[in-house]
């Protein structure tokens, strides 16, 4: 019975853990080190190291051009990131973009039409957004933890 229990509980953590990983394989609670290490062996370089605001883009972009990462300073671990598209996406990429979100956090979503985002409520604090320009273009991706709202509303280092 104790051995049934700790497979569960390990199942149900590993079910959690994985619930919180987004797109470009980044997740909640990833080390900077890691996360960069991450980035950069998939040909992204940081152009910007700020205190909590870290940005990285690639050298040809393709698909995005600008990933954020927000690190919370105390212990420089990721609370959030953001992913900035290119113009004009092709609608395969675009496919794609939601294909892929959709596999990762399924299809129980929610559309808002004035502000341009659909959402998934990942947990009570965590947030994805994909945001619509005023053409209907997607132009980014917000992974947000209302845990660390001081974090993201720091003067010029917001998505």
């Amino acid at each position: 019975m104790k051995k049934m229990l700790l497979v569960l509980a390990f199942v149900l953590m590993v079910l959690g853990i994985s619930a919180q990983t987004g797109l470009l394989g980044l997740y909640y609670g990833e080390s900077f080190s890691v996360a960069r290490s991450a980035l950069q062996n998939k040909g992204f370089v940081m152009i910007k190291n700020g205190s909590v605001a870290k940005e990285f883009t690639l050298e040809f972009p393709t698909t995005y051009y600008l990933v954020t990462l927000y690190i919370n300073p105390d212990t420089s671990r990721m609370v959030g990131w953001s992913i900035r598209y290119k113009e004009n996406l092709t609608e395969d990429a675009y496919e794609a973009i939601y294909s892929e979100c959709l596999s990762l956090h399924g299809e129980d979503y929610y559309v808002k039409e004035e502000s341009r985002f659909i959402g998934w409520k990942l947990d009570e604090t965590k947030t994805f957004m994909l945001g619509f320009d005023e053409n209907r273009e997607l132009n980014i991706a917000v992974y947000s933890d209302d845990n660390f709202t001081n974090i993201f509303e720091r003067e010029g280092e917001k998505p």
